[in-house]
């Protein structure tokens, strides 16, 4: 699962093309107001799922730059931060989106992913159990929970958060869906917990 990011007002959709006539639109805001911190954020989000992390890094400053203020702009530089394996940034920035803003649940799953990442398997448990409360119905912090519990050998509260995972999420997970299914059948037949238990490849592609 990736990291989420927050664009304003918009939904983003990832489809080159159109990502393409985004750019265009931001641009032509940012030329008519180059102060406009949203757009700023809006365009960064927009390079982001493009894999553009470096103009994204510089279009979410900007955005700070102008409104220091701008909790999803510092959750998003935090995600893009992640995305070139500077955890410790990342953690800096999200921890910031929430001084700002205390009642997002982006940043708060972000923390979970980048505690995971670390091997701070309590602290991402917390950071998911907020995240949950705030956003109870987002299948993916089932999945990442699955994932913690998994590292931590808890195989009775993977498979648990697993079939949560699978009762949210969206269609167009679909194959994801089947690969879980699968493997949850195989976690339910093992009496003994291995220390070394992964998903299989499959699932783990989408970690």
């Amino acid at each position: 699962m990736d990291l989420e990011v927050q664009h304003e007002h918009d939904h983003i959709s990832r489809d080159k093309n159109e990502l393409d006539v985004a750019i265009i639109h931001y641009k032509e805001m940012l030329r008519i107001n180059p102060d406009h911190a949203d757009a700023h954020n809006n365009l960064g989000v927009v390079y982001h799922c493009h894999g553009a992390v470096d103009l994204a890094i510089a279009e979410y400053k900007e955005a700070i730059r102008i409104s220091s203020e701008h909790a999803n702009a510092h959750n998003n530089l935090g995600a893009a931060y992640y995305a070139q394996n500077e955890i410790d940034l990342a953690v800096i920035e999200f921890d910031k989106a929430l001084s700002i803003d205390p009642s997002l649940s982006q940043p708060h799953y972000n923390l979970g992913i980048a505690f995971k990442t670390q091997g701070k398997l309590d602290l991402a448990l917390m950071e998911l159990e907020i995240a949950q409360s705030l956003k109870p119905e987002d299948a993916d912090t089932y999945y990442i929970f699955g994932e913690v519990y998994l590292i931590k050998g808890n195989v009775e509260k993977a498979v648990e958060s697993y079939q949560k995972f699978i009762e949210l999420a969206p269609p167009e997970d679909a194959y994801l869906i089947g690969e879980i299914q699968e493997s949850i059948k195989q976690l339910k037949v093992r009496n003994f917990m291995d220390p070394e238990l992964q998903l299989n490849e499959a699932i783990a592609g989408y970690g």
